[in-house]
């Protein structure tokens, strides 16, 4: 399977992978940005995308999933979204959240009475920021083959599950509360 880049600027990456066993090719930011704690931004790479070869069949297709970078994530920054379509052929952008909102809540609970809170509050804003430049590795994509279904709506079979998520089937554990 191949995979053609189109690079839509002059300053855009071809995907890259570390290691020939990772799952993931390295896509790169296009453009420098600031993402602020709880401020979602869509970064753009600077790269279309498409499957050299006939993949979309009536049993199947292939979709190109984003996915974070653990580099990012352990430092807040999360990457939403993440389902690119075969057919799709635009530019791909990371959609990409700050969740260091939290840092800031618990530094604000430190304020100095006396302070300025407007200059407090950005302080610990600029202070949880992230910096995105140009060329910076922004996530991950993957391709994917997904079977194609059909939707029909009906009665479902009994399972052993049944209707039971969200943690069902981890152990109960008494509240001390």
């Amino acid at each position: 399977m191949e995979l053609k880049v189109k690079l839509l600027t002059d300053t855009a990456k071809l995907p890259t992978k570390a290691h020939d066993s990772d799952a993931g090719w390295d896509i790169y930011a296009d453009e420098d940005c600031i993402i602020y704690p709880g401020e979602t931004v869509k970064v753009k790479t600077g790269i279309s995308v498409q499957l050299d070869g006939v993949f979309n069949t009536s049993h199947e297709t292939i979709a190109h999933l984003i996915w974070d970078r653990s580099s990012l994530g352990s430092k807040g920054i999360h990457r939403l979204a993440g389902c690119v379509d075969f057919g799709f052929s635009g530019e791909i952008l990371v959609c990409l959240t700050n969740l260091n909102v939290f840092s800031v809540i618990s530094e604000l609970r430190f304020l100095n009475k006396d302070s300025d809170f407007y200059t407090e509050i950005t302080e610990a804003l600029n202070k949880n920021a992230y910096k995105i430049n140009r060329g910076d590795k922004i996530a991950q994509i993957l391709t994917q083959r997904v079977s194609k279904v059909v939707i029909s709506e009906g009665e479902l079979k009994e399972t052993d599950r049944g209707s039971k998520g969200f943690g069902s089937s981890d152990a109960k554990v008494q509240s001390t509360l």
